[in-house]
């Protein structure tokens, strides 16, 4: 489903029927959008998935850490100079006075830090996985498989009922949650598979349709 698809089912199990006359004052499809989209974040954090994405990070001399990106949910790897750095720890920030080219990152928060303290310019490559819920036009995709679009309408319906003092909220959460726990674990599952079971090693992918071949989604 588009964004415009999943705005329409979600108003029509709301059982709006103002939006069907081009309406909007019951349940303001503004909100509803905003909803699904948060519905997609909401689903790409709790089961881990997301597309793998890769951007450059400016170090400057003096600065440790930087702002991660804001659709980030764990990194790949982290690359300088043609080799990857290892995961060290934010106390190991600390542990000398020395200065240089980074060797090491850590994470803190939502920022990465880099071991040891820059002493000029560099620039360092994160490659990590992307969550979804930046949908605008109406023709746009959630980025998580067609089988699970139905999560980010009942999220949205569970928050239009909440705001909406409705009663069936409790029937639409148990909805997504039901959902959400069975795509966690097919997910997990797709992440585990024995590297010979499928053409391609450990590069597991996932199709829309959940098949294979699609999304890269290893650690």
């Amino acid at each position: 489903m588009n964004f415009l698809q999943l705005k329409q089912e979600t108003h029509y199990l709301l059982r709006d029927t103002n939006f069907l006359t081009n309406n909007d004052d019951q349940y303001v499809d503004t909100y509803i959008g905003n909803w699904v989209n948060e519905g997609e974040i909401q689903f790409c954090l709790f089961t881990d998935y997301g597309v793998e994405q890769a951007t450059d990070i400016s170090l400057v001399a003096s600065t440790q850490e930087y702002a991660l990106p804001d659709d980030f949910i764990r990194e790949k790897s982290v690359i300088y100079n043609c080799n990857y750095l290892t995961k060290g720890k934010y106390a190991n920030a600390f542990l000398s006075n020395i200065t240089g080219q980074p060797y090491s990152y850590y994470l803190r928060m939502n920022y990465i830090g880099f071991i040891p303290l820059p002493d000029s310019n560099y620039t360092a490559k994160l490659v990590y996985f992307s969550h979804g819920g930046a949908m605008a036009d109406d023709t746009d995709e959630p980025i998580i498989p067609k089988t699970y679009h139905d999560t980010l309408i009942h999220y949205a319906c569970m928050k239009a009922s909440l705001q909406g003092d409705d009663a069936r909220y409790k029937q639409f959460r148990e909805l997504w949650i039901e959902k959400m726990q069975i795509a966690k674990q097919q997910i997990f599952y797709r992440e585990n598979l024995n590297s010979n079971d499928y053409a391609g090693g450990s590069d597991v992918k996932i199709n829309e349709d959940g098949g294979l071949d699609y999304y890269l989604i290893q650690h």
